[in-house]
């Protein structure tokens, strides 16, 4: 996905022939699409291949965050010396894809509530959807209700925390608000926020704001005189 990092990516290189020593002066991976950060992580350059024996050399790869997505195939070149004179090897035998995803994303829909006027001491349910617009899972790990006026408890009664949103998938959350006694009187707007994590990266990935909120009025309730 865009944004992994460390992606751990092994190449085998044989030297066939069965009496020299080959010495690997240089190794590089090819994509045909995409873009990255490759770093060869080991061995170290210059190395040495026995006669007939094969060494692998792990390379970490790092997706940018604005790499194009699609298919990519993975290929390697390398340059080695043998007994005095320069060999290469523009391709691999056995060549790798992989599907390059975009990130995940999240877009809160909607915070939504049915009472226009709250009291204070009451507690009342708040509605949240929000999506992940991206193209890689994200692992919800917080999300909270957000008020211009008031002072509350909030429990977020679903989804659970740790649920996985699917890409494309739109989720319907509920929290349990408690107007405290102590809140001020007066029209409160009603927004959210959401923490979470990129599946794929581990990357975090946030949003704050609905593309719909809403509002109530706080008030004292009512007394018997």
């Amino acid at each position: 996905t865009q944004g992994q990092q460390n992606i751990r990516v092994t190449v085998a290189v044989k030297n066939s022939y069965p009496a020299q020593t080959a010495t690997v002066n240089s190794l590089n991976l090819i994509y045909s699409l995409g873009s990255y950060t490759t770093l060869l992580d080991s061995p170290v350059l210059p190395t040495s291949i026995a006669p007939g024996a094969s060494k692998e050399f792990v390379f970490l790869v790092s997706v940018k965050s604005d790499s194009p997505v699609g298919t990519a195939t993975i290929d390697a070149n390398v340059s080695s010396l043998i007994d005095g004179l320069d060999f290469s090897d523009d391709g691999a035998d056995r060549k790798h894809t992989w599907l390059i995803k975009s990130a995940a994303a999240i877009d809160i829909e909607s915070v939504s509530t049915i009472p226009l006027t709250v009291n204070k001491g009451q507690t009342v349910k708040v509605g949240l959807r929000f999506r992940n617009k991206g193209g890689t899972p994200y692992i919800l790990d917080s999300a909270e209700l957000n008020f211009s006026l008031g002072n509350y408890t909030q429990i977020l009664e679903s989804p659970a925390l740790g649920t996985i949103v699917e890409p494309g998938q739109t989720v319907a959350g509920t929290f349990s608000v408690k107007v405290e006694e102590n809140s001020p009187s007066g029209i409160a707007i009603i927004d959210a926020s959401i923490e979470g994590r990129n599946k794929l990266s581990d990357l975090l990935v946030g949003a704050t704001g609905a593309a719909f909120n809403d509002s109530w009025t706080v008030q004292n309730p009512a007394k018997l005189v």
